[in-house]
């Protein structure tokens, strides 16, 4: 997957935490010379998910903790804004909001009946 790609699979407030994702992959491509592909980015239970796959089982298990080291920072992050959000587990599928847009969520939801 490329990071163009990537960054239409998450609101504008996590592009940051995908760039750095991606720069970090990258990083450790370039250190290994393992080839690496991130193979999913998306988005569960307020969070960011990552997936990046290797043929290297060392490898591999490092992109697997530097994946949950980035998928527990976006748990703190509005997915909108960029700022101090939290996962609001009231809402259908957890989405991650600051307060505003919290709010602005919730109401449109109710008001089409959603909640």
């Amino acid at each position: 997957m490329k990071l163009e790609t990537a960054l239409g699979l998450v609101g504008v407030g996590w592009e940051p935490i995908v760039r750095k994702y991606f720069a970090m992959v990258e990083l450790l491509q370039q250190a290994t010379d393992d080839e690496i592909e991130v193979v999913e980015v998306g988005h569960r239970i307020g969070m960011i998910e990552f997936k990046a796959l290797t043929g290297d089982h060392i490898m591999q298990d490092v992109l697997n903790r530097v994946s949950w080291t980035f998928e527990r920072d976006s748990a703190r992050i509005c997915e909108v804004c960029g700022g101090k959000g939290f996962r609001r587990k009231s809402l259908p599928g957890s989405p991650n909001r600051c307060r505003q847009h919290y709010l602005e969520l919730a109401n449109e939801l109710a008001e089409h009946g959603e909640i």
